[in-house]
């Protein structure tokens, strides 16, 4: 009984430590969480969109409309891999892969069992290649 009497007192001890550091820890002003739709200068900085004069190049990453209203698409040309996480029937293939593989200038591999991307853009890497 004793030996139980002590290790509640130690635990109450321990208790009253970690809250004593608790009470004095500064708030966390971003406990939940930093996400926020990108600003226009966010957007700029992050390198997803052409530099003025240059043709658009990489993976379809999504659109941004400016203030003027005109649709910028937002493309990564980097030699990192890009991760598309989206739920079924959400957009991902008309809304990046068809796009992507409709202005893609090099060789790809798609993962296509049904046929359906080949047969979608077949035509558009055909002209690609005459035009080059």
């Amino acid at each position: 009984m004793l030996v139980g009497g002590g290790a509640i007192g130690a635990a109450l001890v321990g208790f009253y430590i970690i809250s004593f550091f608790i009470r004095r820890a500064k708030p966390v002003s971003r406990l939940h969480g930093s996400a926020h739709w990108a600003t226009p200068e966010e957007i700029r900085a992050s390198g997803l969109l052409p530099q003025e004069g240059q043709k658009g190049a990489g993976v379809y990453v999504g659109g941004w409309a400016d203030v003027k209203g005109t649709t910028r698409y937002l493309r990564h040309n980097g030699p990192e891999h890009v991760f598309a996480f989206a739920p079924t029937r959400s957009g991902k293939g008309i809304g990046l892969v068809l796009p992507t593989l409709l202005t893609w200038e090099h060789s790809a591999v798609v993962y296509d069992l049904k046929a359906e991307n080949w047969a979608l853009t077949a035509g558009g890497a055909r002209k690609l290649a005459r035009e080059s």
